[in-house]
């Protein structure tokens, strides 16, 4: 259903910015979000990231640059990876390849996504935090979220799980803040503190 919702959107979105193969590109995008090992960072992440674009339209500079970055972001993903960004910026630059400019930023803000600092622009900082606005989701869809992510990494024992995963939670924690968008930060780095304390709770716990 939520395929059937979007598909217009990214053949839309296609047009504006002269990307052709429009509905080869699709598929390939529906095969990649649709795989059976990611249940987090799938298509209805993206459907998520989009809305919550929708929503704050108003603070974006670049619209259709931003749309594209949102849809292309975690295209290439492997849990047992460690450059999924790097792929996903790479397809994206190709996919736009026509218009070396815009292609060039796409790629730097896909690369703001795997969260290293501080994006350079306004649009990279939007994307930044819309990628991670699932943290200040109400409980019980982040411990659906939080679900999900170990299931993406069922391949790796429990207690080795922990420490990665309390590693990566202890790092949003240990950050100033954890969204850059005067906005974002003040909408939600609260909600995002306390689920994220929770969930290092729930793998103490289950220790």
């Amino acid at each position: 259903m939520i395929n059937l919702l979007v598909r217009p959107r990214w053949l839309a979105l296609c047009e504006k910015l002269g990307i052709v193969e429009a509905e080869f590109k699709w598929l390939a995008l529906e095969t990649m979000y649709e795989s059976t090992d990611r249940p987090y960072h799938s298509m209805r992440h993206i459907s998520f990231c989009l809305s919550t674009m929708d929503q704050f339209r108003h603070q974006v500079e670049d619209p259709l640059l931003v749309e594209y970055v949102l849809w292309l972001h975690d295209a290439v993903y492997d849990s047992s990876r460690s450059d999924n960004e790097l792929a996903s910026a790479q397809l994206a630059k190709m996919w736009l390849s026509h218009n070396p400019e815009l292609a060039q930023q796409a790629y730097v803000m896909i690369m703001d996504t795997a969260h290293p600092s501080k994006p350079a622009s306004a649009d990279g900082r939007f994307v930044a935090d819309v990628d991670l606005a699932v943290l200040a989701l109400p409980r019980d869809v982040y411990a659906l979220y939080a679900k999900n992510v170990r299931q993406e990494y069922r391949w790796v024992p429990d207690a080795e799980y922990k420490v990665g995963r309390g590693k990566v939670l202890n790092g949003f924690l240990n950050l100033p803040h954890i969204f850059h968008s005067p906005g974002f930060i003040d909408l939600w780095e609260g909600d995002a503190r306390r689920n994220i304390k929770w969930e290092l709770h729930q793998l103490l716990g289950s220790c």
